[in-house]
């Protein structure tokens, strides 16, 4: 497994855990889970000849600057209670050594290097490091910069802080980006009790078989010394063919990592239903919620359309006009004024009843696997949509309930009856009138051809009811406005809360896409990333496998 592989297959499951951020399909990324960085980011040129990294690690009166003093064999890291060293980084390397780039964003002032001509240590760069445990946050803050380009880190306790929690918990969470070697410093003055209940603690933490060494560091000489031996055996390390592999072993870790959260993220893809189920959730509480609206509008409509009562048309000349709609001035001023009150019919507690349904539907996401996030991007902004659509409407259908009050039907009835009350009268007058003249005309010749006054009653009252009968008739057809408007309002509800439901659905459609979208995509990554991290050999070399904490397998 090379770096440029292992580089360019984390960057892409970086890329891919902050698109699925982006879309909402998880919490926003951490991105500091997904650096880059590297010990190599510290060196220019041919990082295939670089040193091995080496940080000492600690709380505060352990002893690392002592114990760099010793590893040294030169005073390059004053010592104290409180120590000038103690707020900054000092690096220890050799003369053909350089560090040319220090972490981003840690200030250069705090930073100092001590050169030597030790060819022991050509290959280690030593760097002691503030403590992590100490009350100044600049200090941890330090730590935590310059962990990631750190190969190998030294932990050094003492007989009395073996067990400091601080240290426990940052070891545990960064145990496996390392390599790691333990010191327990003073040792002239610890019992071996401590000693095995420290190694103890290491080999549950996930040490096979930690390296730890005892030291005196407080001292010129000391039998029990064993500070040489930790010199040699990190020498030893830094030849190159181990930098090359504790390399590979910061990137498996991130691989292994990418992987760990791919996989969370492939089984919550998989969680989420199909899009039949989220649109039957959603449309439930959607339907409730309309259901809601529509029973509390009821009586605002009803006074609303009532107020046309007194523009209602005359019968005939609604019957007549009944097509072309209501045509006095009354009346299309009332609807002109009327447009802006009809709209605002549509109140804040409709609105509000829309973001409480949606707020069920958000929380119905365990039932669906949808996460939280994901649906409300889904619905943000529907409420508006639905007040705009819904008010929209209100206007259109009152303008359409006074132009053409009534249905199809009752408009084409009143049309039909209303030229009929024209029209039959005058055919019975015409008739009237034909058999008047005709009797005339045959009077000459027969007096009895002449009409009576009978003929002349009966033939008025038939023109009376040629017309009361459609003028009756179309009573009953005559399109109540006030009718008319209550029903256009409750169909621009209806209509605009449907505009806006299918709108969602839409959405949630392509919800259902994109997750099979992203799911072939994440099976694809993992493939790869499984792939890349099987091709690791770092494991075998025995050498090392006794300084890296072991990884979990799945």
């Amino acid at each position: 497994m090379s770096e440029q592989e292992a580089r360019a297959l984390f960057a892409d499951a970086r890329k891919f855990t902050q698109k699925l951020s982006a879309a909402g399909w998880i919490a926003d990324v951490d991105t500091s889970a997904y650096t880059t960085t590297a010990p190599t980011d510290l060196f220019d040129g041919n990082n295939d000849n670089r040193p091995l990294v080496v940080g000492l690690f600690g709380g505060t009166g352990v002893g690392k600057s002592s114990l760099l003093n010793k590893l040294a064999g030169v005073d390059i890291a004053r010592t104290g209670v409180v120590r000038p060293t103690s707020m900054e980084i000092t690096a220890y390397l050799h003369s053909d050594r350089r560090i040319a780039h220090l972490p981003e964003g840690f200030p250069v002032g705090q930073f100092s290097e001590h050169r030597h001509n030790n060819d022991i240590y050509r290959d280690v760069v030593w760097v002691d490091m503030p403590d992590f445990d100490s009350e100044e946050t600049q200090n941890r803050d330090q730590v935590m910069q310059w962990l990631p380009h750190i190969d190998l880190l030294l932990y050094v306790v003492t007989p009395e802080r073996y067990k400091d929690e601080e240290g426990w918990r940052l070891l545990l969470e960064h145990g496996y980006r390392h390599g790691w070697l333990f010191v327990m410093n003073q040792w002239d003055r610890a019992v071996e009790e401590q000693f095995s209940d420290f190694r103890s603690l290491l080999v549950r933490a996930g040490f096979s078989d930690p390296v730890i060494f005892r030291t005196v560091s407080n001292s010129s000489a000391h039998e029990l010394d064993a500070t040489a031996n930790l010199g040699e055996f990190v020498a030893r390390l830094s030849e190159r063919k181990n930098v090359l592999q504790l390399d590979e072993r910061g990137w498996l870790q991130r691989l292994y990592t990418a992987s760990s959260s791919l996989q969370k993220q492939i089984d919550d893809l998989n969680q989420v239903q199909s899009e039949g189920s989220l649109q039957d959730s959603y449309r439930v509480h959607w339907q409730d919620a309309r259901d809601a609206i529509q029973s509390n509008l009821d009586i605002p409509f009803r006074e609303f359309s009532n107020g046309f009562a007194k523009n209602q048309l005359d019968p005939l000349r609604s019957m007549v006009k009944s097509l072309g709609g209501p045509g006095d001035a009354a009346t299309i001023g009332r609807q002109i004024a009327s447009r802006a009150e009809a709209e605002m019919l549509w109140d804040s507690w409709s609105a509000v009843r829309l973001t409480d349904s949606l707020a069920r539907f958000h929380m119905d996401s365990q039932a669906h696997g949808v996460p939280h996030k994901k649906l409300e991007m889904v619905t943000a902004g529907s409420v508006q949509t639905a007040t705009a659509a819904v008010r929209k409407q209100l206007g259109s259908h009152l303008d359409e309930a006074l132009v053409r009050p009534g249905t199809h039907y009752q408009r084409v009835a009143g049309k039909v009856l209303g030229y009929l009350c024209l029209l039959l009268p005058v055919a019975a007058l015409a008739w009237i009138g034909y058999r008047v003249v005709n009797g005339f005309i045959n009077g000459v010749d027969d007096e009895s051809a002449y009409v009576s006054v009978n003929f002349l009653v009966n033939g008025l009252m038939l023109a009376g009811l040629a017309w009361l009968v459609p003028w009756g008739l179309g009573r009953l057809f005559i399109p109540s406005v006030p009718d008319s408007v209550y029903a256009g309002l409750q169909a621009a509800v209806n209509e605009g809360l449907a505009e806006a439901e299918s709108d969602v659905n839409a959405q949630l459609q392509v919800v259902a896409a994109e997750k099979n979208t992203l799911l072939t995509e994440a099976n694809q990554l993992q493939s790869a990333l499984e792939s890349t991290c099987a091709r690791s050999t770092i494991l075998e070399n025995p050498e090392l496998k006794k300084v890296l904490m072991a990884y979990p397998q799945n």
